[in-house]
């Protein structure tokens, strides 16, 4: 089995919300591809579907440092995960244990769960959050808040700018 087939079955176990052996298998997967930040990503996905959230946000902010591409981060949870309203609950949830205590992992986490979840202005505001708190060798975090910020303005641009030649 090639590490693309390898990468569907882990995907397939999510979208069958079998998140615990996703996140062994995103575990295995990254024994062999110890750089990539695929499999952190899947993983951080899988732990927060289990309700691990600060193994999930380590894992995310693992995978944001080890990635060089901002565009690893773009994910759609809404088809990637089964359950929209888990994951609702889970935000929920990350919004709850933040008014008792906040941490910029979670923070951070919250934030990307909410921008994957198609609220995005709400996800970019809890992230930038997050970042004003991080401490200053966690660039590679501020690097992607940046890129995901210019990203939304380029979408925003396109879909608003008028047609031309009527």
């Amino acid at each position: 089995v090639d590490r693309r087939q390898r990468q569907m079955c882990i995907r397939d176990s999510l979208k069958a919300g079998e998140y615990a052996k996703a996140a062994t298998s995103y575990d295995l997967a990254r024994v062999v591809a110890p750089k990539s930040p695929v499999p952190l990503l899947g993983r951080a996905v899988a732990q927060l579907a289990t309700r691990e959230y600060s193994s999930s946000a380590n894992s995310l902010l693992l995978a944001v440092e080890l990635s060089p591409d901002p565009a690893t981060f773009r994910q759609d949870f809404n088809s990637l995960l089964p359950d929209v309203a888990m994951v609702q609950e889970r935000i929920k949830e990350l919004q709850a244990d933040l008014a008792r205590f906040d941490d910029f992992r979670l923070r951070f986490l919250l934030g990307y769960a909410e921008y994957c979840s198609g609220d995005e202005s709400t996800g970019m505001t809890d992230m930038t959050q997050a970042v004003h708190k991080m401490p200053p060798e966690r660039a590679a975090a501020r690097r992607l808040l940046e890129a995901l910020r210019k990203d939304q303005l380029n979408r925003s641009a396109t879909t608003t700018a008028p047609a031309t030649g009527q």
